[in-house]
């Protein structure tokens, strides 16, 4: 896999597990789950803690036409050294805005509403948008293992009470944070854009954004076998074809017309979705339904909110938030193999409402 594909903050650390104390009637397992949860209370801000106070310690901030969730001190920073930059434009450089607030939570990837694949379960026939624009999603349900599923509920409370306080507030509908199932379920939606325009900045960062049109993309970077050279020997064949998978020269898409697209999407890289095993090491593309689905995740994201639409016409009006990924780690595996097939996957897409009204956002609180 290639090095440059996620930096060293987006990359998870791997966990020293506590080894159990002899007599004890605590599991290593056990063990293992609450050493899990106090690396996310120390590391970030951790949803399902007692202790973390979303109103008092959170806040939105407009920029442009989206606001970012962050903290309520990055903000007074912030202000502060506007102010400064306003009294002194000359001398002084304007200040960043404050980066948005990493927040993590635990839960299982619900079996039914899992489509984090390379092609993000992309239909032309249903999807507006090409494939370029497509995004890979899942559903979030309550975790498994019971350090963590005894932490849901609470997940849940933290992040609608966020959702209350970025709303617009003249009762436009929710969309995008929250997912309702046909078994009357509220489920948390995360997703990942799978595909970004390549810029001069992207120049020099070949090893895991490569274009389609790319000359990094031959089959000499790459040490494939070429009119002048000898048969690839097969582990380095093997070790070339594991790592194409990050790019988008082997991105393992399934549908026909994803492949065909993909042919013609010059320019573009793909971002694998940043996934990794227990012990750390990055999950691949072509492996991520059978690591994924169903399974007790770590999960690292940022809140964003969208206001959509003009006051003049309310029936175009949303509030529009998305959970976006930034990494994720399997805590425990699936308990079981789900398997269904592509049709009855489409007709639960179909079924699946994404909109949920500001009276539900009320009631969830």
């Amino acid at each position: 896999m290639p090095q440059s594909l996620l930096s060293s903050s987006d990359r998870p650390s791997a966990l020293q597990t506590p080894p159990s104390t002899p007599g004890s009637t605590v599991s290593y397992w056990h063990e293992k789950m609450l050493a899990y949860r106090a690396e996310l209370i120390n590391n970030s801000v951790y949803l399902g803690d007692a202790a973390v106070d979303v109103e008092a310690q959170l806040c939105w901030i407009r920029v442009k036409k989206k606001s970012i969730l962050c903290t309520v001190e990055a903000l007074k920073t912030y202000e502060a050294e506007r102010a400064a930059y306003n009294n002194d434009i000359t001398n002084i450089d304007p200040p960043s805005v404050p980066e948005p607030v990493t927040l993590s939570a635990v839960w299982r990837i619900d079996e039914e509403y899992f489509f984090m694949t390379a092609d993000g379960n992309w239909n032309p026939k249903k999807d507006f948008g090409g494939f370029e624009s497509s995004k890979a999603t899942c559903l979030m349900a309550q975790a498994n293992e019971a350090v963590f599923a005894a932490d849901h509920e609470r997940i849940v409370r933290n992040i609608t009470k966020l959702v209350e306080m970025g709303v617009s507030g003249d009762g436009r509908p929710v969309k995008g944070i929250f997912g309702e199932t046909p078994d009357n379920r509220t489920l948390i939606k995360l997703r990942h854009v799978l595909f970004h325009l390549k810029t001069d900045d992207d120049d020099g960062e070949t090893g895991a954004k490569l274009s389609a049109d790319s000359d990094v993309d031959s089959d000499e970077a790459y040490g494939r076998p070429t009119s002048s050279n000898k048969v690839e020997d097969p582990k380095k064949k093997q070790r070339r074809l594991r790592e194409e998978e990050f790019t988008m020269v082997g991105w393992p898409v399934r549908r026909k017309e994803a492949k065909a697209t993909m042919k013609n999407m010059k320019g573009y890289y793909v971002s694998p979705i940043p996934a990794f095993k227990m012990v750390g090491d990055a999950i691949r593309p072509s492996t991520y339904e059978a690591s994924l689905k169903g399974a007790d995740v770590g999960v690292h994201f940022n809140l964003l909110h969208w206001p959509i639409g003009d006051v003049k016409y309310p029936k175009g009006l949303l509030d529009t938030f998305v959970g976006d990924l930034v990494n994720m780690r399997v805590y425990a595996p699936p308990k079981e193999v789900f398997s269904s097939s592509p049709t009855k996957r489409d007709w639960q897409k179909d079924r699946f409402t994404p909109d949920v009204s500001p009276s539900k956002v009320r009631r969830l609180l």
